[in-house]
């Protein structure tokens, strides 16, 4: 912002349109938990395995996580705590992560 130059401006550019592509993907992705996420109420996760699955389902998909989108791996947690209950879901939402970062 401090060097006006058209690079620096490009490149904000760039890094806001990321920002909001990341918040549109998972506000898409998981509605309810963001909601909760919007009320810092996120679980702490505690199953690991589906855990690293989504989020290496993310980062195959999405790219990798950065400062800004790791905000966003609570949602991750919490549905991994979602799937504990309905274990059938897993590849749903693998599928919904995956079909998200087509757009």
């Amino acid at each position: 912002m401090l060097d006006a130059t058209p690079e620096a401006t490009s490149a904000l550019t760039e890094a806001l349109n990321k920002r909001m592509a990341d918040d549109k993907r998972f506000a898409a992705m998981f509605p309810v938990h963001m909601e909760a996420f919007n009320k810092n109420e996120s679980p702490i996760p505690t199953d690991f395995e589906c855990y690293r699955s989504l989020i290496d389902t993310y980062e195959t998909a999405c790219g990798k996580f950065d400062d800004y989108s790791m905000k966003y791996m609570g949602v991750l947690a919490a549905e991994c705590e979602g799937i504990k209950s309905v274990p059938e879901n897993m590849p749903k939402s693998i599928v919904k992560i995956q079909e998200s970062c087509k757009n």
